[in-house]
């Protein structure tokens, strides 16, 4: 329970931060006029200080206002800042990563990372080949190989986004000899500080099937990394 609780809110995190990128502060004057943008100092009862989106600094005495809101932007992030996002091309992922095992028999945990080489056809799809080191808890080390589909749902330097994997993960060493065929998906956030290059978070869900029994493992965890 604890473990869904820990996603559940991560998740309720990543849509925050995407009503956040659509939100500007708004200040409505006496004289009539609407200043739009982000208000970056405010001195209570006395003045406030707002940037609009061409970089512009407002001043004003608090006397001068009607009333101070925040509201959807209905301008698009070119309009608002330049934007890092990449829209096509070769992308680059790096990730590290700690799932949890959640069955109701056994317990155990897989850390490790990954390297995925992607095309982004589109501004919000990519598709990819992965490959990575996981290392068990109990000492096993297993090497995936997958599919990677990755969607953004907006356009911008902070997107929330939606991925899918598929492959199969081969046993390093003999620890367990646990061969499996995965597939997993889940949400993020990737958040882009310079052109290309994004930082990324996301939670999800993986299913693990031992091709020899039929055994299924079920795994919930985090993984972070840079796009480029």
């Amino acid at each position: 329970m604890k473990k869904l609780i820990f996603i559940l809110a991560f998740l309720q995190l990543v849509f925050f931060a995407y009503a956040q990128q659509n939100n500007q502060d708004v200040v409505y004057l006496k004289n009539g006029s609407i200043i739009r943008g982000i208000i970056i100092e405010q001195v209570p009862n006395k003045s406030l200080k707002i940037q609009t989106a061409d970089g512009s600094v407002f001043v004003y005495n608090i006397e001068e206002v009607e009333k101070m809101t925040k509201e959807v932007s209905t301008t698009t992030p070119t309009e608002t800042n330049k934007s890092f996002a990449k829209t096509s091309g070769y992308v680059g992922i790096v990730e590290a990563s700690h799932l949890v095992y959640v069955g109701e028999y056994s317990t155990g945990s897989l850390s490790g990372f990954r390297f995925v080489n992607a095309l982004q056809t589109s501004s919000a799809v990519s598709l990819g080949i992965g490959t990575g080191l996981n290392f068990g808890s109990g000492g096993a080390i297993e090497a995936p190989l997958f599919f990677d589909l990755r969607a953004n749902f907006m356009k911008g330097n902070v997107t929330p986004f939606w991925l899918f994997n598929a492959g199969y993960c081969l046993a390093v060493n003999n620890v367990g000899n646990r061969s499996s065929i995965m597939g997993g998906s889940g949400v993020g956030v990737k958040i882009y500080f310079a052109p290309k290059l994004a930082w990324l978070l996301h939670a999800g869900y993986e299913l693990r099937v031992l091709p020899k029994n039929g055994e299924l493992g079920h795994f919930i965890g985090l993984r972070t990394g840079l796009s480029f």
